[in-house]
C-alpha cells in the first residue's frame, strides 16, 4: 500500500486563499478507476466553484453599475425637477408681467376714451362757435344793411321834404 501526500492550493481571484492538506491512499488491489471518478468529481466542483464565482462577481459588477445609474437617474431628476421648479416661477412672473401690462393697458384705453370724449366736446363747441360767427356775422351784415338803409332813409326823408 502506497500513501501519497499532497498539497491543495486554493486561489480566490489573484491571491491564495487556503491550502489544504490531503494524503490519498493507493493499494494494489483498489482499482484507478474509483481515483479517476474522485478526480473528475473535484474536476467539476471547481468548475462549479469557478462559474459560481464568476457569476458572483457578474452580479457585484452589475450592481455597482445599476446602483450608479440609479444614482444617476436620481440626480437627473433632481435636475429636472429643478429646471421645471425654475420654469415654474419664470412662467408665474411673466403671467404677473402679461397682467400689469393688461392693466396697463385698460387704464390707457380709458385714457384714450377720454381724451377722445374731450376732444369730441371741443370739436361741437368749435362747431357751436362756427355757428354762433356765422349767426354773429350775419347779424352784423343785417345792421350795417339797416344803418345804411336808415341813413338813406333819412336822406330821402331829408331830401323829400
Amino acid at each position: 500500500m502506497k500513501v501519497i501526500f499532497c498539497f491543495v492550493k486554493v486561489q480566490q481571484g489573484r491571491e491564495p486563499a487556503d491550502v489544504d492538506f490531503c494524503s490519498i491512499t493507493i493499494d494494489g488491489s483498489s482499482d484507478n478507476n474509483i481515483l479517476q471518478q474522485r478526480l473528475h468529481s473535484v474536476a467539476s466542483q471547481r468548475e462549479e466553484l469557478q462559474q459560481m464565482e464568476i457569476e458572483l462577481r457578474a452580479q457585484i459588477i452589475v450592481g455597482s453599475e445599476i446602483m450608479e445609474m440609479q444614482s444617476s437617474f436620481d440626480a437627473q431628476v433632481k435636475e429636472h425637477t429643478n429646471a421645471n421648479v425654475k420654469l415654474q416661477e419664470e412662467l408665474h412672473e411673466m403671467e404677473k408681467t402679461i397682467h400689469e401690462i393688461e392693466r396697463k393697458m385698460e387704464e390707457k384705453d380709458r385714457e384714450l376714451h377720454a381724451i377722445k370724449l374731450d376732444n369730441e366736446a371741443a370739436w361741437a363747441k368749435e362747431d357751436l362757435l362756427r355757428e354762433q360767427n356765422k349767426e354773429l356775422q350775419t347779424f352784423r351784415v343785417m345792421q350795417s344793411i339797416r344803418s345804411s338803409m336808415k341813413s338813406k332813409f333819412k336822406e330821402v326823408v331829408i331830401f323829400g321834404n
